[in-house]
Order: structure tokens, then sequence, then C-alpha cells
């Protein structure tokens, strides 16, 4: 017979403090002062790795960003690079940020987060302005043969860049 025996503290102890970890790629030209953000969290419901939480989405992030740098011409815009921390305690990482760049909010044009592992993409949705609508259906049309649906309405934004958006950030 097999037999397991689990001893677990899961209880919650003190507060102690975590940070987001931030690179940013910078943007050429006139629109490099505009910022898009991409991120996952680093989480492991303490100051650990994240591998129990958001691992695959920092993996998908960092990977990303090493794409975009090896680009032979840097993007028009900065492209930030947020490992976010603490978001399984109360997305503080995610609320951090947003205080911290309040005053530049306007300059963030995007924020977008993996937080839903790292199986094959199958869908997406965007929530921004009618003024973007024209960029969506851009997107839309780029995705689809990849077998990635347009799935308006079906989606909001992840956790850590939900403060970003309540501040009006797509």
């Amino acid at each position: 017979p097999v037999r397991v025996e689990l001893d677990l503290d899961v209880g919650v102890g003190h507060d102690c403090t975590g940070y987001n970890v931030i690179g940013e790629i910078t943007g050429r030209g006139k629109l490099k002062n505009e910022v898009v953000v991409i991120g996952g969290h680093l989480d492991s419901w303490d100051l650990g790795t994240g591998a129990i939480d958001d691992g695959a989405g920092i993996g998908i992030t960092m990977a990303a960003a090493r794409l975009i740098a090896a680009l032979p011409q840097r993007p028009a815009r900065s492209i930030r690079v947020v490992a976010f921390a603490n978001e399984e305690q109360g997305l503080y990482g995610g609320k951090a940020y947003a205080a911290a760049h309040a005053d530049e909010i306007a300059r963030h044009h995007l924020a977008a987060e993996s937080d839903f592992g790292a199986g094959r993409i199958y869908g997406f949705d965007a929530k921004v302005g009618d003024d973007a609508q024209q960029a969506v259906q851009q997107i839309a049309a780029a995705l689809a043969p990849l077998g990635i649906e347009y799935m308006p309405g079906k989606g909001d934004p992840e956790s850590d860049i939900g403060a970003s958006t309540e501040r009006g950030v797509a």
C-alpha cells in the first residue's frame, strides 16, 4: 500500500515587501516617450521564484522582450517589460505600477499581460475606444489564419494591468 502524510501550513503570516521588476526597450524618434507595457507576474505567495503561479507568463513576456530587443530597428514606442509582484495576495504589484506611473498614464498606449498558461492562443479581445476599432480589426485579420478568434466582449484585462486599465490604458 502507498501511504502519504502531509503536514501543510498554508496560513498567511506577516506582510513583507516585494518589488516589481521593470526593464525597458527605449523607442526611437518622436514616439519614444509613448509606452507599451507587456508583463506577467512573479508570484509564489512569498518572496520566491514565481514558478508556482505565473512562471509561463514571465517566460512568454521575457521571450517577447528578447525578440523585440533583437529587431534590426527599435520599435517607435518604448516597450516596458514588467514582472509584477504579488498578484495573489492583493494585486499589489499592478496597483503599485499604476500609482507610480499615474502622471504618465496618458502616454501608455497599450498594456498586455500573460496570465493564462502556456497553451495555444485561441482568442483575443481588446478593451479600446472607438478610435482604435479599425486597428483591432486589422489585428483580428492578421491572427485569423493562425486560428486565433476575435472574441469581443469575452475577456477582461488580466489582474496585473487592471489598475492601469481603470485609469484609461487600452
